[in-house]
């Protein structure tokens, strides 16, 4: 009653709990976009240095770069 919660009691405790929990699991959830990002370029940049050697052919680019495109999507 006096100086618990600063006056909000367990609503307030439920509340704060749930604002350190959304930011925590947000801080998650950005750190794991940025470093995917990451991977998903360094696979286009294998694949267009293969393609510059020889090693795949146009269409092999194409179907690869696809298929990697619809990766990133999902």
């Amino acid at each position: 009653m006096f100086g618990y919660g600063f006056g909000y009691g367990w609503v307030g405790m439920l509340l704060n709990m749930l604002f350190w929990v959304f930011l925590f699991v947000g801080l998650i959830f950005l750190a794991n976009r940025i470093t995917n990002k990451d991977d998903e370029n360094i696979a286009f940049k294998i694949l267009d240095e293969k393609l510059a050697s020889g090693e795949i052919t146009e269409a092999e680019y194409k179907h690869k770069r696809d298929i990697l495109k619809g990766a990133q999507k999902g």
